[in-house]
C-alpha cells in the first residue's frame, strides 16, 4: 500500500491513480485550483444557466442534492442569492445508524431559510439490507447512501420537469475517484 506524499490518503481508494511523484488526484486537483480564473468560471456558469431561468409555469429553476453536510447550506444560498435561481433541494433521509443531530439541524435550517426540500426516505429495513450489500460488494457500507442520493436527484428532476441539476463537490476531483469524472470540469454526468 502506498500513501499520498501530501495527505497520506492510501492508494486503495477505488478508481484512484497516483501521479509518478506519489501524489493523489485530490491533492493534484487542489494544487491546480491556484491557477483557476474564477471570474471566467463564473461567467461560463452564468452563460450556461441563463436558459433555465424562470420558464413559464416552472416553480423551480434547478434542483440540488443536499446532505445536511458541510456545504449544503452554502451551496443552496449561493445558488439562490448569487445566481438568482429558484432551487428545489433534495435530501436523503439517512439510515437511523447514520443520522446526526447536526445533519438534521442543517436540513431544518435550510427549510427555515425558505427552501423547499423533498426528502426521500427508504424504510429502515431497506437501508440495513442496502448497507450490508454495499459492504459485501464494495467494502463500503456507506456506498448505498451515496448511490441513493446520486440517483434520487435526477429521478426527481425528471419527475418535476426541472432540466438543470446542480451538484456539489465532484468526487472525482475532490476525493480522487477518477471513474466519476464527466467530459470536462463542468460536467457531472458520470
Amino acid at each position: 500500500m502506498k500513501y499520498c506524499k501530501k495527505c497520506v490518503q492510501p492508494d486503495t481508494r477505488p478508481n484512484t491513480k497516483f501521479s509518478p511523484e506519489g501524489i493523489c488526484p485530490a491533492c493534484n486537483y487542489f494544487a491546480e485550483l491556484k491557477n483557476v480564473n474564477w471570474q471566467e468560471r463564473y461567467e461560463i456558469l452564468q452563460a450556461e444557466i441563463e436558459q433555465y431561468r424562470s420558464q413559464p409555469n416552472q416553480m423551480f429553476d434547478c434542483i440540488i442534492g443536499v446532505s445536511g453536510g458541510k456545504d449544503s447550506t452554502r451551496q443552496a444560498l449561493w445558488v439562490r442569492e448569487k445566481l438568482k435561481l429558484k432551487p428545489l433541494l433534495v435530501s436523503l433521509s439517512y439510515p437511523p445508524e447514520q443520522i446526526t443531530n447536526r445533519g438534521t439541524d442543517n436540513i431544518s435550517n435550510l427549510i427555515e431559510l425558505g427552501f423547499d426540500v423533498v426528502i426521500s426516505a427508504p424504510a429502515p429495513g431497506t437501508w440495513r439490507t442496502l448497507m450490508k450489500k454495499s459492504f459485501l460488494e464494495f467494502t463500503n457500507w456507506a456506498k448505498s447512501t451515496e448511490l441513493a442520493l446520486f440517483s434520487s436527484v435526477p429521478q426527481l428532476a425528471i419527475k418535476y420537469k426541472i432540466p438543470l441539476v446542480l451538484w456539489g463537490e465532484n468526487p472525482g476531483l475532490q476525493l480522487g475517484d477518477m471513474k466519476t469524472l464527466g467530459k470536462n470540469g463542468f460536467d457531472g454526468n458520470n
